[in-house]
């Protein structure tokens, strides 16, 4: 998936509204499973934590965890230099606008030209500028004149792939809208929703002239959310673009505005769609390869299934359109790394791999309810 401002909430898109920012309350936000495995074994279902102490199945996490998964960063940016400060902006009905925008006649214009910036909650299209407060522009009528623009956008999408860990996967990047925000204008936690192929989100900053307005970016296992200030403490957010990125399914958001006008344009981080490719796999240790594949053939000698939740969430589109193409981050590389130890199995010890959607019943006191 700021619109960053924008991204795409790993939930069954048919139970949300498409196309828009996904905020769903300070307190309810759904929190994701922990990395764990787990043996399938009753222990869970009375009330002892999931996983084996011991055993093959524990043997294959810790063997699992020294493998050389790609472990990349789920938020990263600054300033962008091979993107123009100049960029030639111009909007439809207001020609050339000039940046950074400091004059205010000019901002109100372009406010006019704009709408207030609507976001998802659940089934239902909301307006509240207690939530949301910014103004947005379909990208259809922003036009982006510098040529150099262009050739920027595809050397960004070559750095943020090999950065996301897939730097063999064509990633494309789409311009999905443009955004102003004055004095006051926020974005509470959400999540983005945008397009099916969308796994990240790019957000370029303008140059822009203003104070607050950081994007902040939070993850359930970082003690510390990851801030951009779009080269506020350097002195240069007017001066140059910055960008930063995260992935679709992270929460994030936009600190108020306290002065000036903040820039941004948004990007869909899409995976490309007439090539699903699965994940490579770095060079495994051949003896950690050996004792991989034998501890995996004694999980599968006793007979027993075993699951490992996935550190992202993913919408069911994407899983539909691209399987295991679609994983983003550790999950990729965990499934590269599961799949070549798998086929290395003896033929008749190979597991079938599955990505499934699961859930946990339980009873309290005796009565049947949800968990």
């Amino acid at each position: 998936m700021e619109d960053s401002d924008s991204e795409a909430y790993d939930y069954d898109e048919n139970d949300h509204c498409d196309n828009y920012d996904h905020y769903d309350g300070y307190d309810d936000l759904k929190p994701q499973p922990s990395d764990c495995e787990d043996s399938g074994s009753e222990a869970s279902d009375h009330g002892m934590p999931l996983g084996q102490g011991h055993g093959p199945l524990h043997d294959l996490g810790l063997l699992l965890g020294q493998a050389p998964t790609e472990r990349v960063e789920f938020s990263f940016g600054g300033e962008i230099d091979f993107l123009p400060a100049a960029p030639g902006l111009s909007i439809d009905g207001l020609g050339h606008i000039a940046l950074p925008v400091v004059e205010d006649a000019q901002a109100e214009a372009i406010m006019r030209v704009c709408e207030q910036s609507p976001f998802g909650h659940g089934l239902e299209t909301r307006t509240d500028t207690s939530v949301r407060n910014s103004w947005e522009l379909d990208p259809a009528k922003v036009s982006i004149h510098n040529p150099a623009w262009g050739a920027g956008i595809d050397i960004a999408a070559m750095m943020i792939a090999d950065k996301l860990g897939v730097p063999n996967v064509p990633i494309s990047l789409h311009l999905y809208k443009f955004l102003l925000y004055k004095e006051g204008g926020h974005f509470a936690k959400h999540r983005d929703t945008k397009e099916d192929d969308m796994f990240a989100t790019l957000v370029v900053q303008l140059p822009s002239e203003h104070q607050g307005g950081e994007l902040v970016v939070y993850r359930d296992d970082a003690a510390e959310p990851v801030r951009h200030d779009f080269g506020q403490a350097a002195g240069k957010s007017a001066y140059a673009c910055h960008y930063a990125v995260h992935y679709a399914d992270a929460e994030h958001a936009v600190t108020p505005i306290t002065r000036g006008y903040r820039l941004a344009l948004v990007y869909s981080i899409c995976w490309p769609r007439s090539s699903a490719q699965p994940a490579e796999t770095r060079d495994i240790n051949k003896q950690l390869k050996t004792d991989m594949a034998e501890t995996l053939t004694a999980v599968a000698r006793t007979g027993r299934s075993f699951h490992l939740f996935f550190d992202h969430a993913y919408t069911t589109k994407t899983i539909e359109a691209l399987g295991i193409a679609g994983l983003k981050g550790i999950d990729r590389s965990r499934m590269a790394v599961l799949s070549e130890i798998n086929a290395a199995a003896p033929g008749d010890a190979r597991f079938a791999f599955f990505i499934a959607e699961a859930e946990m019943h339980a009873n309290f006191y005796g009565t049947a309810g949800w968990l």
